[in-house]
């Protein structure tokens, strides 16, 4: 899911949560993390795919945000830690027994998970179960691309084998 389409349905629903619990730190911080859980995927990128280039913030920004955003430079390993029904179920647990705040964080990671299984499994068929969201299952499967994302079939086996050809 793109990024804008993270912004508008998780500010739709803080606006709610604001107008239902009367908290405007509530909101704000289920906002942010409905948000920022994505921030994931830039560790993600800098452990497996970080340019040899020198790194150029407001270039990076300017010039591959999108790309970067829309997860199809994937094509090695894909760990993303904040990802995952395991940090969910921690959260809520803290949550309900410690923190508002916590708890807050939690749906908002829970909604980001919702928002994300809706679109990439349902709508653009990119992971191949919902067992894609369970860290201990992509960490099983070594965090490959090829073995957790469906885009991954016999055609990237097949560029494999020629690439590895043609060195």
């Amino acid at each position: 899911m793109k990024l804008s389409q993270h912004i508008v349905f998780s500010a739709i629903v803080a606006a709610f949560i604001l107008l239902l619990v009367r908290n405007p730190l509530l909101s704000l911080v289920f906002f942010i993390t409905a948000v920022f859980i994505d921030l994931d995927h830039l560790l993600d990128y800098f452990l497996f795919y970080f340019p040899k280039e020198a790194f150029h913030p407001l270039k990076f920004v300017r010039e591959k945000a999108g790309y970067f955003l829309s997860c199809v430079w994937f094509r090695k390993k894909v760990v993303l830690i904040f990802h995952s029904f395991e940090l969910l179920a921690v959260l809520l647990i803290l949550g309900a027994l410690y923190s508002r705040i916590v708890l807050y964080i939690a749906f908002g990671i829970a909604f980001h998970l919702s928002l994300d299984i809706f679109w990439n499994i349902i709508i653009k068929n990119r992971s191949k179960k919902i067992c894609f969201y369970f860290i201990v299952f992509r960490a099983i499967k070594g965090f490959e691309c090829r073995n957790l994302l469906s885009r991954f079939g016999e055609e990237t086996d097949q560029e494999l084998k020629s690439s590895s050809e043609k060195s």
